[in-house]
C-alpha cells in the first residue's frame, strides 16, 4: 500500500500548501473515521489577490485525450508554489478536466479490477464521487465525453454508453452505440470514417442539427499502416488539426474547413518503440502551432498558415527526453520533459525558465492551478500534482 500523505520536496523557494493523496476503496474522499483519506492542509505565504480571470475560457479535453490547449493568461515562474498531490490508481486510463474536477476511469485493465469512474475536485483534491462497472474484461472504458452537465462513458466492448450526472456520479441511463465523437466543440461533433483499420475521412456534423456540414478525406491515409485519428483541434479560423497515431509513426494536418483541403502535414517515422508516439498533441495559439517530436526530444514552433518552421527548442541536457503533452499560455509553453520533470519555455527568449517533478498529461484551470498527471511516480498508478500559479 502507498503511502497516504506525501511530502513533495522542491527547492527551498517553493512553500508547501496543501498536499493529499486519496488511497484506494470507496466513497467520499473526506473522512474523519479514516485519518489517510483526510487532507492536510498546511498554512501558505499570503500572496498578492490574483488578477481577475473571469473572462477565460478553456477548450474540454476531448473524449479519449487531456486536455491540450492554449490558455490566455501570462504565468510568474517564481509564484508557483505547490498545493496538493493526489494517488490516481493503478490502471489510469481515461481522463476529463472540466471546470470545477478531474474524472477519470480507475482500474481499467478489464482481469479482476472492479473499473471504476472516479471524480475528484480541482481546488481541494477530495475524491466527490466513484462509480463501480465491475471486475469484468468487457468493462473496460473507452473514451469520455460531455453532454450539458452529463458525463458519458463509453465501454467498447459493450457497445455500451453510460450516462452520469457529471456532480454527483449518479446514474441517469445508458444507450447502445457503436462509437461517440473522435471530438466534439461548441459548433461540430467529429467522427472518423475508416476502412481496413486505416482513417479515410473525418466527418464534422453539425450539433444542432445532426447534419453533415463537411467531409474532410485524409490524403497520408496509405502512408502508414492501422492510422487512427486521437484527437481533433480546432484551429480557431474556420481550420482545424488532425492528429493520427499509426503504428508505424504519427501525422499531423492542417485542414481548411472551407475547401476540405489539406494544406500542410507532418509526418514522422517510428524507429524506436519505446517512444509510444512520434508526436505529442498539437497546441493552437496565435497563429502558431506547437508541436512535440518525441522521436528528437524537441518542441517545434510552426505557421498555423503553411506549416513552415518558425523556431525550435531542444533540453540542454544530453539525451533527455520530451515525451508529453502540453499547455501554452500567453509567455510560457509548458512540456513535459526533460525526462520525469515538467518544463516552461519562454515563448519569447525559446529558453527553459521552469522545473517542476513529474511529467505526463498537463492542464490549466480558469482559477490559476496547473495540474500534472505524473505517469512515471508509480509502476502501477498516476499520482495527480497540483501546483498554484498565482
Amino acid at each position: 500500500m502507498k503511502s497516504a500523505i506525501r511530502h513533495t520536496w522542491l527547492a527551498s523557494a517553493l512553500a508547501t500548501a496543501l498536499i493529499f493523496t486519496a488511497c484506494g476503496g470507496g466513497g467520499d474522499a473526506h473522512d474523519e473515521k479514516n485519518p489517510r483519506l483526510t487532507p492536510t492542509l498546511i498554512p501558505k505565504p499570503v500572496d498578492p489577490a490574483p488578477e481577475n480571470q473571469a473572462n477565460i475560457e478553456l477548450r474540454v479535453a476531448s473524449s479519449t485525450n487531456f486536455d491540450n490547449a492554449y490558455v490566455p493568461i501570462e504565468i510568474n515562474p517564481a509564484l508557483i508554489t505547490p498545493l496538493w498531490e493526489l494517488d490516481a490508481g493503478p490502471c489510469f486510463a481515461i481522463a476529463l478536466f472540466t471546470a470545477d474536477r478531474l474524472t477519470w476511469a480507475e482500474n481499467n485493465c478489464g482481469w479482476e479490477l472492479d473499473t471504476h469512474i472516479r471524480s475528484a475536485n480541482l481546488d481541494t483534491g477530495q475524491t466527490t464521487w466513484r462509480y463501480s462497472f465491475g471486475p469484468a474484461e468487457e468493462n473496460r472504458v473507452r473514451s469520455l465525453g460531455l453532454s450539458g452537465g452529463d458525463l458519458n462513458v463509453w465501454s467498447p466492448d459493450r457497445n455500451l454508453v453510460t450516462t452520469l450526472d457529471l456532480q454527483t456520479g449518479k446514474l441517469k441511463g445508458t444507450s447502445t452505440v457503436t462509437a461517440p465523437p473522435v471530438a466534439s466543440d461548441g459548433r461540430y461533433d467529429y467522427f472518423l470514417a475508416s476502412a481496413n483499420g486505416n482513417a479515410t475521412a473525418i466527418k464534422l456534423y453539425d450539433k444542432t442539427t445532426s447534419e453533415l456540414v463537411y467531409t474532410l478525406n485524409n490524403p497520408d491515409v496509405q502512408a502508414f499502416n492501422s492510422c487512427r485519428a486521437i484527437t481533433i483541434v480546432p484551429g480557431g479560423n474556420n481550420d482545424l488539426l488532425a492528429y493520427y497515431n499509426c503504428d508505424r509513426g504519427s501525422i499531423v494536418q492542417h485542414y481548411e474547413l472551407a475547401s476540405g483541403v489539406m494544406t500542410w502535414h507532418q509526418i514522422s517515422a517510428r524507429t524506436d518503440w519505446r517512444t509510444g508516439r512520434n508526436f505529442g498533441l498539437p497546441v493552437v495559439a496565435n497563429g502558431v502551432v506547437y508541436l512535440l517530436v518525441t522521436e528528437s526530444n524537441e518542441l517545434l514552433a510552426l505557421d498555423q498558415k503553411d506549416g513552415s518552421l518558425l523556431w525550435q527548442w531542444k533540453p540542454d541536457e544530453p539525451n533527455a527526453m520530451v515525451n508529453s503533452d502540453m499547455v501554452v499560455t500567453k509567455n510560457l509553453a509548458i512540456v513535459g520533459g526533460p525526462d520525469e520533470h515538467t518544463s516552461a519555455i519562454d515563448l519569447s527568449t525559446h529558453q527553459s525558465v521552469m522545473s517542476l517533478p513529474g511529467q505526463g498529461a498537463l492542464h490549466i484551470s480558469a482559477t490559476g492551478k496547473l495540474y500534472i498527471l505524473d505517469r512515471f511516480a508509480y509502476n502501477d498508478g498516476i499520482l495527480l500534482r497540483a501546483f498554484n500559479l498565482n
